[in-house]
């Protein structure tokens, strides 16, 4: 009896430690970030971040948003505990939307977003 009970035991330990194994798709990096500016001039929106290292260092590699192409071109590196600034302008086709998401590309370490809102002087949601 105490054999099939250790076997039923195994199987049922084996099928819940499943799927947190599976878990290796996204990830969030250690970070803070907030639209310290938003300024709209015809189709470009100029856009200053300040993002805010919490983990391990981190390397900025992209700016993009949805339905616009971004200036920035250099990688920007962000340590623990330190505050960047970080500036783009974002060139829309058609007039930019009045809130709209920014993704901050973090290469394999993950993504992060930053919700911003124009006329509002920027927006201070994360992640």
């Amino acid at each position: 009896m105490r054999s099939v009970l250790r076997s039923v035991l195994a199987l049922v330990l084996a099928c819940v430690s499943v799927p947190a194994d599976a878990h290796d798709g996204l990830h969030s990096p250690d970070m803070m970030a907030r639209v310290v500016s938003a300024a709209l001039q015809a189709h470009v929106v100029e856009v200053t971040l300040e993002i805010t290292g919490l983990g391990g260092p981190l390397v900025l590699t992209g700016v993009s948003a949805k339905g616009a192409r971004s200036t920035m071109t250099q990688p920007v590196y962000i340590n623990f505990a330190e505050d960047v600034r970080v500036t783009t302008a974002l060139t829309f086709d058609a007039p930019p939307p009045p809130h709209f998401t920014l993704v901050l590309e973090f290469g394999p370490v993950g993504e992060g977003f930053v919700e911003v809102v124009l006329g509002a002087g920027g927006a201070a949601v994360f992640e």
